[in-house]
């Protein structure tokens, strides 16, 4: 049985202008296992400046879930991919498909390396510009992609596997046009992704419930932060009544559902007061607070200073406070 503790909730955000965040063989992040991770915007190369750094080669990882959908590229190495209830094997040129939510673990082959590239990507934002938000489209497609995570074998599905490595050498190389062919291509893939859905797994419910349940009140907040947030509605994305929902949502996190609320606003509100134009009142309103007195309170109870102090003192200002903040929970 897996204990909570022993899992990680990494948050991962792709920037304003592009829908995929890749990570490739020569990346470091600056982060450690211990932490939850975040990574924003373009992917850490080897040249960037990096407190603490790691190899992302999954050849010492932990179980964890995520907020967006993983796609990876097995360069080299072999082991398996370890699930709450099932453990599926890889080899060098597998394909993994990892739905947002889904507890996982890779665990290479004892005296071996496994090296590996990826791309996380915000498939509501994609088939909401496409399809439109909301729309039975999007939905449809969204709960088959979203179905149950697969690995792709050598020789397995020639065109996902075409697809998602072409993705990756697009954002490599960076050609004219490449965020636009990107998006196609992202588009042929998920739907090709749907299409290996059987009727029968359709009917399944055959993602870890025990965690994924909540990932979908997590997208909400990250959506709606700036909306009044009650926890019925968050429970109700999960499809969850108020009560379970609290309860499994503080056993997974090791926070309430209003901390975490309000954990989303203060990051949010950060990033919008180092831009020296904006005013104190008019972030407070536009991350969701509907007083300044409440945002002022969560303000220092989070950071440990006012938001006027924080602007004024760029030595105060860590790009990777969310990052940090929800790891204190987790520990």
């Amino acid at each position: 049985m897996i204990e909570n503790h022993d899992i990680q909730y990494r948050y991962y955000e792709v920037s304003d202008e592009s829908l995929i965040l890749p990570v490739f063989n020569d990346c470091l992040l600056c982060l450690d296992d211990a932490e939850t991770r975040k990574i924003t915007g373009k992917p850490f190369h080897a040249s960037q400046k990096c407190s603490a750094i790691c190899p992302f080669d999954k050849n010492d990882d932990v179980l964890h879930f995520h907020n967006l959908f993983e796609v990876g590229y097995c360069i080299s190495g072999s082991g398996h991919i370890e699930f709450e209830k099932d453990c599926i094997p890889f080899s060098a040129d597998s394909i993994t498909i990892i739905p947002p939510g889904c507890v996982h673990k890779t665990v290479r082959t004892e005296g071996t390396n496994a090296t590996w590239e990826y791309f996380f990507v915000d498939n509501t934002r994609l088939l909401s510009e496409i399809y439109g938000e909301g729309s039975h489209m999007m939905k449809n497609i969204l709960s088959l992609v979203h179905n149950k995570p697969r690995v792709i074998s050598t020789g397995e599905m020639p065109l996902i596997r075409a697809f998602a490595i072409d993705i990756l050498n697009l954002h490599r190389d960076k050609p004219e046009f490449y965020l636009e062919s990107s998006k196609g291509l992202l588009l042929a893939l998920l739907t090709g992704i749907a299409s290996l859905v059987t009727p029968d797994e359709r009917d399944e419910n055959v993602r870890p419930e025990s965690y994924s349940v909540i990932a979908e009140s997590l997208k909400y907040v990250d959506e709606n932060y700036d909306q009044k947030i009650q926890i019925r509605d968050m429970a109700q994305v999960c499809n969850l009544s108020e009560t379970h929902f609290r309860r499994l949502f503080a056993k997974i996190m090791n926070m309430s559902p209003l901390e975490y609320v309000n954990i989303i606003r203060i990051d949010a509100a950060c990033k919008r007061l180092s831009r020296a134009h904006e005013n104190v009142q008019y972030i407070a309103d536009s991350c969701g607070f509907f007083t300044i007195a409440s945002f002022n309170r969560n303000f220092k109870s989070l950071i440990g200073c006012s938001p006027l102090q924080w602007k004024a003192d760029s030595t105060l200002h860590d790009p990777h406070w969310l990052r940090n903040k929800l790891a204190e929970y987790q520990k």
